[in-house]
C-alpha cells in the first residue's frame, strides 16, 4: 500500500524518541507534503435525486463520494445512460420515458474499485383532467339541482382546495342554499325563478397544473297549477347511437281526445321536419339521430273542455357517437433490438372507448389504451400490429403497422491490452448495403473528444459478419465510445473499457 510522498525531509540516525519529535514538528509547520493516496474502496457519502416530478420539469441526481479520480456510471433500469467525471445527472423537459429506477456506480480509477448507490426512483404526473363535465339542468321552482364532475388526478391525492366551483369570475362559497363548492358535487337547494339562467363551472388544481370544466346552467320552471289532468312520459332517459331513431311516448289522463299537444326541446317549441315527426301529437319520433339532438324534452297538453294546460316531466335524450380513428398508426417501424418504441393511434367517439391490440391478426395481452409501449424491443416483437377501437355504437380498426426488430450491429468480442476486436453483424440487413470503403470506426473518450480512428481493413466471414483486424491504438485506461459511421450517418455506437474496469 502506497502511503505518501515526502519532500524536504532529511533523516538522521537519532533515537526513536527524537525522530518522532522531529517528524511531528515538520508535519506541523508544513515541511512535509503528503498526498496519502490510500488504495481503498470509494465511499458514497450522500445521494440525492428521484421522487415525484411533473411532465416537462427538470430532475437532478447528485452523488457525493470520497476517492481518487472518480468516474460516475449512471444507469436507468440497469441500462447505462451516462459515463462522466461529474457527480451530477440532469434530465431536462422530462417525459414518461424518464420514469424508472436510477443508480450510479462510482469507480475509483486509482484503487480500481467501485461503490454503488442505492436505487433512486423517479416517477411522473400530469396535470389533472376533468373527464366528465357538468350538465345543464331544468328544475321546478323550489326543487334542488345538483351539478357533478368526474376528475382524474395523476399527481397524488387531491388537496382540500383542489376543486373550486365558480359563477362567472367569482368563486362560490357555501351558504344556506349552495353546498359542495369544493367538491365534485355542487348542490343548489330550493331553486327560485331568480336562479334561472345562472351558469356554473369548476376548476380543479393539482401539483402539475389545472383544468376547467364546461359551463352548465340551471333553468327554473314554475310549477303548473294542480289539476286532475295528468301527463306522463313513459321514458325519462333515452340513450341511442347516432343514426338510430328515438321515440318518446306519453299518457294523458283527465282530458277528452281533442287535446292539443306541443313538444319542447329546452324551452323552444318543436316543429316537424324531414327527421322529426309528431311534435303536435302524444308521440315524438326523431329519426337519424345526431349529436345536436342531445338535450332535454318535455310535452304540454291543452284540454279545451276545461281550459287547462298540463306539463309533463322532463326527459333527457343523449346521442352516442361510434368510434372514429383521427390519427392512424405509423405503418412501418424499423427498431434496433433493445430499444424502446411505441405504437399509438388517436380516436374519438362517445366514451368509454375500448382499445384492443392485435399482432399478426390475433388479439394480444396489451393495455386498454390508445398507445402500446415496448420498453425493450426483442426480436420476437417483429410482426404486423393493428388496433381495434370499440364502444356501444360500433367498432373501427386501424391500419396495419409493420414492426421490424433488427439485432444489434456492433459485436465487441474482445478487449485485449490496447487491441480491440469487434464485428459488424450484417445478417439479414438488406437495408444496410455495406460498402467497406465508406465505413469508419472511430473512438471517442467520455468527454466527446476523438482519440483515434481504426484502420479500415475488413474481412467477411462465412456467417455474414465483417470483422475489423486488431489495431494498436495506444489507448490509456478508461471508458470510450466506439462509433460506426457510414456516408449515410452513424449506424451504431457502443461503450467499451480499457484497463480492466
Amino acid at each position: 500500500m502506497q502511503i505518501g510522498t515526502f519532500s524536504n525531509l532529511y533523516i538522521i540516525k537519532l533515537n526513536a524518541k527524537i525522530m518522532k519529535k522531529i517528524f511531528l514538528y515538520l508535519i506541523f509547520y508544513g515541511i512535509i507534503f503528503s498526498t496519502y493516496t490510500l488504495n481503498s474502496t470509494p465511499v458514497i457519502t450522500k445521494e440525492e435525486g428521484g421522487g415525484f416530478y411533473c411532465v416537462g420539469e427538470s430532475a437532478l441526481f447528485e452523488i457525493y463520494a470520497n476517492g481518487s479520480n472518480l468516474i460516475y456510471i449512471w444507469k436507468k433500469n440497469k441500462q447505462t445512460i451516462l459515463i462522466s467525471t461529474g457527480n451530477r445527472l440532469e434530465l431536462n423537459n422530462i417525459s414518461y420515458f424518464e420514469t424508472g429506477v436510477y443508480t450510479c456506480a462510482v469507480v475509483d480509477t486509482v484503487a480500481q474499485d467501485t461503490a454503488y448507490s442505492k436505487e433512486l426512483l423517479l416517477y411522473l404526473g400530469q396535470k389533472p383532467r376533468i373527464i366528465d363535465n357538468p350538465k345543464s339542468l331544468q328544475v321546478f321552482n323550489g326543487e334542488s339541482a345538483t351539478f357533478s364532475i368526474k376528475c382524474h388526478f395523476t399527481d397524488g391525492e387531491p388537496r382540500p382546495d383542489s376543486i373550486q366551483w365558480f359563477e362567472g369570475q367569482f368563486p362560490l362559497v357555501n351558504s344556506n342554499n349552495i353546498q359542495g363548492v369544493n367538491s365534485n358535487l355542487l348542490s343548489i337547494s330550493n331553486a327560485r325563478k331568480s336562479d334561472s339562467g345562472r351558469k356554473f363551472y369548476a376548476i380543479i388544481k393539482g401539483r402539475c397544473g389545472s383544468d376547467t370544466s364546461m359551463i352548465a346552467g340551471i333553468f327554473v320552471r314554475e310549477r303548473p297549477p294542480v289539476y286532475n289532468l295528468q301527463l306522463t312520459l313513459k321514458t325519462i332517459m333515452l340513450r341511442a347511437c347516432a343514426g338510430n331513431s328515438a321515440v318518446f311516448n306519453s299518457e294523458l289522463h283527465g282530458c277528452s281526445k281533442d287535446a292539443m299537444y306541443q313538444w319542447y326541446k329546452g324551452n323552444s317549441p318543436m316543429s316537424d321536419n324531414i327527421r322529426i315527426h309528431g311534435t303536435n301529437t302524444d308521440v315524438l319520433t326523431i329519426d337519424s339521430m345526431t349529436v345536436d339532438d342531445t338535450g332535454f324534452y318535455y310535452l304540454t297538453a291543452f284540454c279545451p273542455g276545461i281550459n287547462q294546460t298540463v306539463i309533463s316531466d322532463t326527459a333527457f335524450l343523449e346521442t352516442y357517437v361510434p368510434p372514429e380513428i383521427t390519427e392512424e398508426i405509423q405503418y412501418l417501424l424499423s427498431i434496433r433490438e433493445g430499444k424502446r418504441f411505441e405504437l399509438s393511434i388517436q380516436a374519438k367517439g362517445t366514451p368509454p372507448l375500448k382499445y384492443i391490440w392485435l399482432k399478426d391478426g390475433k388479439e394480444i395481452n396489451a393495455p386498454d389504451s390508445n398507445f402500446f409501449i415496448f420498453d425493450k424491443a426483442s426480436l420476437s416483437d417483429s410482426g404486423k400490429y393493428q388496433c381495434r377501437v370499440k364502444n356501444p355504437c360500433g367498432e373501427v380498426s386501424s391500419k396495419i403497422a409493420e414492426v421490424r426488430i433488427f439485432p444489434l450491429l456492433i459485436d465487441i468480442s474482445e478487449v485485449e491490452g490496447n487491441n480491440l476486436h469487434f464485428g459488424i453483424n450484417n445478417q439479414n440487413y438488406g437495408y444496410l448495403e455495406f460498402d467497406t470503403g465508406n465505413i469508419h470506426a472511430m473512438i471517442y473518450n467520455i468527454s466527446g473528444i476523438k482519440v483515434g480512428e481504426l484502420p479500415i481493413t475488413f474481412s467477411e466471414t462465412i456467417d455474414g459478419k465483417y470483422f475489423l483486424k486488431p489495431a494498436q491504438m495506444n489507448l490509456s485506461s478508461g471508458a470510450y465510445f466506439l462509433l460506426i459511421k457510414t456516408n449515410k450517418g452513424i449506424i451504431d455506437k457502443k461503450i467499451f473499457y480499457i484497463g480492466g474496469f
